[in-house]
């Protein structure tokens, strides 16, 4: 646990920076390194089923890679594009919706899940969830959505919809990568962040949320 929170609290710095750094170059780089880490951790995954890179991997899994990993950090990016612009940093970017309820959310499952949980939410997939953690999950993704959306001067509606499709996908993405995990055997997709695993155990929540609030918001105005 305690390495776990000192992981965070090295990455967040970097992370909000380019959140919050008006300029598209951060976030894009940000994004390009996150695809180039995730696939070689998916690569890596699959090498324990006798996958190699090859022509198998070219045409039948690296087509996943694009649709799981790339397409929604593409989508993160274009949240970042909705931003306010005219200073070199705009903290009030779209952006945090799609990724703030989901650190909110993923503290209350561990607390609420340690203190109440009984009922194991999806026990052949990933033991340790539990429906108490989960609902924790999915009110606490709502309650920092909405006064964060309400911050940037969105319907409190719209803050509310991102908040459950926060709880929702986020758990759905989180709930994919073990069950991909499982089917291969591994505990984590790697050893880069001490206490998280690999770079896909702190992102897969993110991959199934950032599509989604990206097209709540994209025919949402703030105001």
């Amino acid at each position: 646990m305690k390495s776990r929170v000192l992981t965070a609290i090295g990455l967040i710095p970097f992370v909000l920076g380019a959140f919050f750094c008006a300029n598209p170059w951060p976030i894009a780089v940000l994004a390009v390194l996150s695809f180039v880490v995730s696939s070689a951790e998916f690569a890596s995954l699959l090498k324990r089923r006798g996958v190699r890179w090859g022509l198998w991997f070219a045409f039948d899994c690296f087509p996943i890679a694009l649709i799981w990993l790339a397409m929604p950090l593409w989508c993160l990016v274009q949240l970042h594009a909705m931003g306010p612009k005219g200073h070199l940093w705009e903290l009030a970017n779209p952006i945090l919706l799609a990724v703030v309820p989901l650190w909110g959310g993923d503290t209350a499952a561990i607390f609420a899940g340690r203190a109440f949980g009984k009922h194991p939410l999806a026990p052949k997939i990933s033991p340790n969830k539990t429906v108490e953690g989960g609902i924790a999950n999915l009110a606490a993704c709502a309650a920092v959505a909405v006064p964060l959306g309400l911050w940037m001067g969105y319907p409190w509606w719209i803050c509310l919809v991102c908040g459950l499709s926060a709880g929702i996908f986020g758990q759905a993405g989180d709930l994919f990568e073990s069950f991909v995990k499982r089917r291969v055997d591994a505990k984590d997709s790697g050893t880069l962040l001490p206490g998280h695993g690999g770079l896909l155990d702190r992102i897969d929540s993110v991959l199934f949320t950032a599509p989604v609030v990206y097209g709540i918001l994209l025919f949402a105005k703030p105001g």
